[in-house]
This record gives structure tokens, sequence and C-alpha cells, in this order.
């Protein structure tokens, strides 16, 4: 019998994959390749549809076209012109449709911050849901080569690129266009911001805490210019929130009662973060120390202390990264690098 129904856009080809079964033994003689196969619901025959395969080795698959009504029962029927006649009512396939399609899924560096010059490769997997008319996926913009394959049910594209500190706090997205049979297309998209930072003055201290909760990278254009912090008084660190240039980042974690709050001078950056953590669970304390000798403490001075400091003297913080949860900041690392002004390109991070 038919296979169980997907969900479909009411506009797609749909595909279905139909395993012809027989009830006796005595009705094979009767299986020529004139035979004609329908699909009907009710008792009205679907017209606007397309046979392939091969219905005497007992499979082939059929297209449906413009299918417009959800949550309908379809069955198939068999006329050889012969006693083999049969309306396969206990096999229905029920159709049911969706206003879009899945969006794309991508599969990104396991690091969250690139250093410029290492090549990035970056997936972007659509379903695909007709095998004769499966999705285009492009990128934007196109940074590189990208390559497309069709296996099973998903189109996969895959772009490689070059990482250039121009590139960074740029979004790239991945797009999937379904086209249907009037010519118009259904298009969902998925974007990953890039974080990249220069390898002239870059490096990084390694994040410290829990392994759990959801990843994070700040980004934005710019020196940090404010910090902003969240705290559990008595306890850990919920949240805390970059401003770059004059524009803040979005806020990490949980954001609960005012902040602690440093803002920068002109010409102030940052150069160490240290603090308190528990590998089981939270970051205790955090304290930001700017070039200028200021401090911002934050937090309660428990449990195993870190010291975050670039490599070379000339770098600043460029970049947070880590883990969080619902209650607060589990891990962090810090990425450092230098500011710089490209000319032609507006302000960019090195």
């Amino acid at each position: 019998g038919p296979s169980a129904s997907k969900c479909y856009d009411t506009h797609w080809i749909l595909c279905y994959r139909s395993l012809f079964l027989h009830r006796a033994d005595q009705y094979k003689v009767n299986l020529h390749p004139g035979c004609i196969p329908t699909w009907k619901k009710d008792e009205i025959t679907i017209s606007a549809t397309t046979f392939r395969g091969n219905l005497t080795a007992y499979n082939c698959t059929t297209t449906f076209n413009n299918v417009l009504e959800d949550n309908v029962q379809y069955y198939f029927r068999i006329d050889c012109g012969n006693p083999l006649k049969y309306n396969f009512y206990e096999n229905p396939v029920t159709i049911r449709i969706k206003g879009l399609p899945d969006a794309p899924s991508l599969t990104t560096p396991k690091d969250p911050v690139v250093e410029e010059g290492t090549p990035v490769e970056l997936g972007c997997s659509a379903p695909s849901y007709c095998d004769t008319h499966p999705p285009t996926v492009t990128w934007t913009p196109a940074l590189g080569l990208s390559t497309q394959l069709q296996q099973d049910d998903t189109v996969t594209s895959t772009l490689t690129f070059n990482a250039s500190h121009l590139h960074h706090g740029n979004n790239v997205s991945c797009t999937a266009a379904y086209y249907i049979p009037s010519g118009k297309k259904t298009v969902t998209s998925t974007r990953y911001q890039l974080s990249i930072l220069s390898n002239e003055y870059y490096s990084y201290s390694p994040a410290l805490g829990s392994g759990g909760g959801t990843p994070f990278v700040t980004s934005g254009e710019g020196s940090i210019t404010g910090v902003k912090v969240w705290e559990q008084p008595g306890n850990h660190i919920t949240g805390f929130q970059l401003r770059y240039g004059t524009r803040w980042d979005r806020a990490v974690g949980r954001v609960v009662h005012a902040p602690l709050r440093l803002d920068l001078f002109e010409g102030e950056t940052i150069t160490q973060v240290s603090g308190k953590y528990r590998s089981a669970n939270y970051i205790y304390q955090l304290i930001f120390v700017t070039s200028r000798g200021r401090s911002l403490i934050t937090g309660v001075p428990f449990e195993i202390s870190f010291n975050f400091y670039p490599e070379h003297a000339e770098a600043e913080l460029r970049l947070l990264s880590g883990r969080f949860d619902s209650n607060g900041i589990r891990s962090l690392g810090a990425h450092w690098g230098v500011f710089k002004e490209a000319t032609g390109y507006g302000n960019n991070t090195t």
C-alpha cells in the first residue's frame, strides 16, 4: 500500500512512493505495462498526477500537482482491462498541508570565533519534499566556492572560503527556494553571524566552567566601550552585555534587577578579565580591568580563580564566548585582538 504521507505546502509538488501489493497470486498474470494506475478522492479521479517507475515490478512513484485541500484522503486504483481491477480503499494516503517548508539547518565551525586566514566551511541542509523538484540552495553573500548534493530527502550545500577580518560581524544567509508548477517559488532561509579576528595580534583565553547550556559569542563593530553585568546577590553571575562603539550587543544570559555598569573613556580598552567559577555550574565573579587601571568588580569571590589577558601588549578584549542557561553564565572564554579602521570598508575588526 502507499506509504504514510508527509506535510507539504499548498503549492508544492507532492511525491508519494507506492508499492503495489497483489490481493491474490492469480492476479499476477494480469499485471502488464498497459495497466492504468490512478488516484481517487471519494469517487473522483485526480487528474493532476504524474506516474513514474515500473508498475510490473510492484513499485512506482506518484507526483501530485497543485494540491490545495488540507487533510484529504486519497486511494490508489489499478485497472488492467482484465480481471485485475481494484480500488485500495484499505490503504488510503492522507495529505496534510502547512504554510511554509521547514527552514534549512546550518552546520557551523566548532569554534565560534575563527582566526583570519583559516579555511571556513559552512553547511546548509534543506529538506527535499519531492526528488524530481529539489530545492535550490544559495548563499548570500557568495564568499567562496559552494557545492550542492542531493541525498535521500535532503539537499546539502557546502560553502568554503578563507576567513578575513573584513567578514567579521557579517551575516551569511542560506536560502532554500522551492519551485512550483505555476513558476512561483517558496523561500525559507537561515543566517549565521561570522566572528573572525586578525591573526596578527589575536590570542584566545580558553573557556572555563561547565560545558552545558547554549553557546554564545559576542559581536560588534569597533572597540568595546561599555560593560553591563547582572548578578544574583550573594551568588553567581546571571548575565552580561557589551557595547561596541555606540551600540549595545545583545544581552547574554539572564537579566535581573539593575546591572552593574562600566563606561569606558575614549581610547580606553579592556586588558584583563578575571574572576571566580565553579566547574560544575556557574561563573561566580567577573572583574573587568581597563588600560587606565579602572575596574568593574561583580559577583562574589567564591570558588576557583581565573585570569584572562592577551598575549600581545597591543591587544584588547574583542569578544567573549562561552555557554549560558536560563539561570546564568556557565562558562566563559576571552578573545583578544586589535581594532583598526579599514579604508573603504568602514569600521572592521582585526
